[in-house]
């Protein structure tokens, strides 16, 4: 393999982003949340490739809180020169999202993006009316498809339902459908798919299909607690998005809270090794 340099992808999810004036279950400013975890993204300097959001970027609110999306995150885009990839969740209005998001094209729910030599599929796994998910056989084919051809530097899929089991009662009623996961994990296994990427859990985790690493990103909005008290299901005020790399020999995913108060400590770093690796 030809010396390349690692991809870096800030990884926001699960945005449940409202029209201006409203709160997300009374209390929490999913705006100011998605604003700051942007500004610790711009704030960092890192060099990224591209800004990646796997679904439910709305609560409701149609083309206009889409609209609020776009002020929030295009600019911040522009200024990284690098491009914004939006995948479709639960929440989401399929509608406003394609004549918002995706220019009116419908048929880009699922797609293919080009990122340096990093292909970027994303897919649509949601079902109409439904929490939960599935992907079809049409998309399935679809896939199997674009994966014959090796991409320059492989793949990174991303879609809105993690295809790992569910983390609690709750979830476990809502995840993709395990016929789905399985034919899915039988689609890439053995591909160039180096990382997929997911939302939907508001937890922060990792997993395996098939071989290939999952990373699901906490919730811009909250936290799902993992170990809530006997009978419930929590969500806490700790938004949080991700950092994902793919590098000649390894891909993975790292948790980033969105914060704004004091921090524990800060140190100096030593400068940034150069980005191009040699496998």
């Amino acid at each position: 393999m030809k010396n390349w340099e690692p991809y870096r992808l800030a990884h926001l999810s699960d945005l449940h982003l409202l029209p201006e004036g409203e709160l997300l279950r009374g209390s929490l400013d999913t705006s100011a949340h998605l604003t700051r975890a942007l500004e610790i993204i711009e704030e960092s300097g890192q060099p990224l490739d591209a800004l990646l959001l796997t679904g439910d970027l709305i609560e409701h609110g149609g083309d206009a809180a889409y609209r609020r999306l776009l002020s929030l995150v295009e600019p911040v885009a522009d200024r990284l020169g690098v491009p914004a990839i939006y995948v479709v969740g639960n929440h989401d209005e399929k509608e406003a999202f394609a004549q918002t998001l995706l220019r009116g094209d419908r048929s880009a729910f699922d797609a293919v993006h080009r990122v340096r030599g990093l292909r970027v599929i994303v897919l649509d796994s949601t079902i109409d009316g439904q929490t939960g998910g599935a992907l079809t056989a049409g998309q399935l084919d679809w896939l199997a498809a674009e994966l014959a051809e090796p991409a320059e530097h492989g793949t990174l899929l991303a879609l809105h339902h993690p295809p790992l089991p569910g983390t609690s009662a709750l979830i476990d009623r809502i995840t993709l459908d395990p016929a789905s996961r399985s034919a899915l994990g039988d689609v890439v296994a053995g591909t160039d798919v180096r990382l997929i990427a997911a939302g939907h859990y508001h937890q922060p985790m990792g997993g395996v299909l098939r071989g290939i690493p999952v990373w699901v990103a906490g919730a811009v909005a909250y936290t799902s607690e993992a170990f809530p008290p006997p009978g419930t299901h929590r969500g806490l005020p700790l938004p949080s998005f991700a950092r994902l790399e793919i590098h000649p020999d390894t891909a993975f995913g790292l948790f980033q809270p969105v914060h704004s108060g004091p921090v524990a400590y800060t140190q100096a770093a030593p400068p940034a090794a150069p980005r191009t690796e040699q496998l």
